[in-house]
C-alpha cells in the first residue's frame, strides 16, 4: 500500500496485521479480527462520517496473538463509519458501511 506524504497521511500501526472485518456492510453485527506481533495497547474506536466517536470497542493493552471483537448494529444509523485503531503513536483506519 500506498501513502500520501501529506500532513493528515496515516501510517499503519506496524505489528497490526491479519486485519478483516465482516460482513461490510453491516446489518447485524460485524466482527473485526486482527493478529499483533507483539503486545500492545490499542484503542479502537468507532467514528462517524464527521469523524466523531460514536463507540469505544477496546481501550486496554492487548497480548500478542488473534484478537476478535463484535460491533452491534443496534443505536446506529445507516451509513458510512470509521474504525479507527490506534496505539498512540500511529492509527490504521478502515471503514465500513451500516446498513
Amino acid at each position: 500500500e500506498e501513502f500520501a506524504t501529506a500532513q493528515n497521511s496515516i501510517e499503519e500501526i506496524e505489528g497490526l496485521t491479519a486485519l478483516n472485518i465482516f460482513p461490510n456492510p453491516v446489518t447485524v453485527n460485524a466482527t473485526i479480527e486482527f493478529a499483533l506481533s507483539a503486545s500492545a495497547a490499542i484503542k479502537i474506536e468507532l467514528l462517524d462520517i464527521t469523524g466523531q466517536s460514536v463507540r469505544i470497542i477496546n481501550d486496554s493493552n492487548l497480548n500478542a496473538g488473534m484478537h476478535s471483537f463484535i460491533i452491534e448494529r443496534e443505536g446506529l444509523s445507516r451509513g458510512v463509519y470509521s474504525i479507527q485503531f490506534s496505539n498512540g503513536e500511529n492509527t490504521t483506519v478502515r471503514n465500513i458501511v451500516v446498513e
